[in-house]
């Protein structure tokens, strides 16, 4: 019966992700710990992720920025391997509280206030550090690569492409290091063979969702989608 919700809950949350190119580790992993387990949870969902982004990024790559994909791996790789290093250092559940809270507070700012300042270029680089960290510790740190992507992109296919291929990059590292860490194991293997009908029609029904959003709604929709990621983050 956990696998079965875990499932439905990969379903609902990687048909969010194909759509939008965001939100899916966020929406899932939380659930998926509860359901079957911490380790397991981030394997399945890194797996999920990689293989959803990857068929988004093949099929839109002429629409990918290949400038801002190279400058987002490398300022996200940085702060990755800085989680590597504090992992077993800093308190994972406060840290993901504080992440879950500035999340919600700097969506609600992107929402209602109508005049922004542009932030400073350092400011960005360290989002992009942070979204690292983040990734490497909890696979969400989509939130704040997000916050990013949504200044330096304004067209939706650019976006949804270009974060895509960052989330290929990214999950290969870790789905790798997960394998230098022993954490694949019979009961996640078969759980993710069983998946694969999921993670296709969830595919499928995003790719035909996004053909159907404008522009104005695809990035409307992503602030609440980001309140929603810190929520589940806090909770």
């Amino acid at each position: 019966m956990k696998e079965l919700l875990f499932l439905i809950c990969l379903f609902a949350a990687n048909t969010v992700q194909t759509v939008t190119g965001f939100a899916g580790s966020l929406l899932s992993v939380p659930a998926g710990m509860l359901l079957v387990g911490d380790t397991n949870a981030k394997v399945i969902v890194n797996i999920f992720i990689l293989l959803s982004s990857l068929a988004v990024a093949v099929k839109d790559r002429k629409d990918i920025n290949t400038k801002e994909l190279f400058r987002i791996c490398l300022f996200m790789l940085t702060g990755m391997t800085v989680g590597a290093l504090i992992s077993g250092i800093v308190n994972g559940r406060l840290l993901k509280t504080a992440y879950g809270v500035l999340i919600v507070m700097i969506s609600l700012a992107m929402i209602f206030i109508k005049k922004r300042r542009k932030l400073p270029e350092s400011v960005m680089i360290l989002s992009l550090v942070c979204a690292g960290i983040i990734h490497r510790l909890f696979i969400s740190g989509g939130a704040l690569l997000v916050i990013y992507a949504s200044v330096k992109m304004q067209d939706k296919k650019e976006f949804r492409s270009t974060v895509s291929a960052v989330w290929v990059v990214l999950n290969s590292v870790i789905a790798v290091e997960f394998y230098f860490q022993s954490a694949y194991c019979v009961y996640n293997l078969k759980l993710l063979s069983a998946s694969a009908a999921v993670l296709a029609a969830s595919v499928q029904l995003g790719k035909l969702l996004f053909g159907k959003i404008s522009k104005e709604m695809f990035f409307k929709a992503a602030y609440p989608l980001l309140i929603l990621s810190g929520i589940a983050a806090i909770v």
